[in-house]
């Protein structure tokens, strides 16, 4: 049953021959059974990511068709890349193919292949407004805010646009408790989701 792949001879026995003749093998025999590769599917899982991770996901799939204990070797491939300590090294926010790589089952097997994609979802950048106390009948005074959730390197110039700035809605008239302090005037490349805190 473990045969592999190609052909064999099938050797006739069994009977004799009177005196009339020489019972020879057919020289046909020395290959007249093939074995044929078996058909093998690999289907290969979806992955995600955050961008600026520093390590990828697993890649892993699921095989039909091995037989007699066979096991694939090698291993699939990306071309998405995780941070690796050096400034831009993780891949782009984006959908990245997993290919076959050096996955092999031998020349046992025909192998199908369906690959998949690692996709690089965009890291949350936030932004928070200093703590700020104000006292009845005062114009409130806004401290300045924070910008947290960089990765891979990037700074608050090469990840983002504008000027940020905070407002809230309270003035000297405003009675006392606890306004919103809102960020606004920056825009985020497409690597980050720009939230409030």
């Amino acid at each position: 049953a473990s045969s592999g792949v190609g052909t064999y001879a099938v050797t006739g026995s069994g009977i004799t021959a009177n005196s009339n003749y020489n019972l020879v093998q057919a020289p046909s025999n020395t290959s007249a059974l093939t074995i044929t590769p078996a058909p093998l599917t690999v289907s290969v899982a979806a992955k995600t990511m955050t961008y600026g991770a520093n390590a990828l996901p697993s890649l892993t799939y699921t095989a039909s068709g091995l037989v007699n204990s066979d096991a694939l070797t090698g291993a699939l491939s990306t071309n998405a890349t995780a941070f690796n300590g050096t400034a831009g090294s993780a891949s782009n926010a984006g959908i990245y193919a997993i290919t076959q790589g050096t996955l092999s089952a031998g020349n046992n097997y025909n192998l199908s292949f369906t690959g998949s994609n690692v996709t690089v979802q965009p890291a949350t950048l936030s932004y928070a407004a200093g703590t700020a106390s104000s006292v009845y009948g005062q114009a409130p005074v806004l401290t300045a805010g924070t910008l947290t959730g960089l990765v891979n390197g990037d700074t608050q110039a090469s990840a983002t646009t504008g000027s940020l700035s905070f407002s809230t809605t309270a003035t000297a008239s405003s009675g006392v408790g606890t306004y919103a302090v809102t960020g606004s005037g920056i825009t985020a490349n497409s690597n980050y989701n720009l939230v409030q805190a």
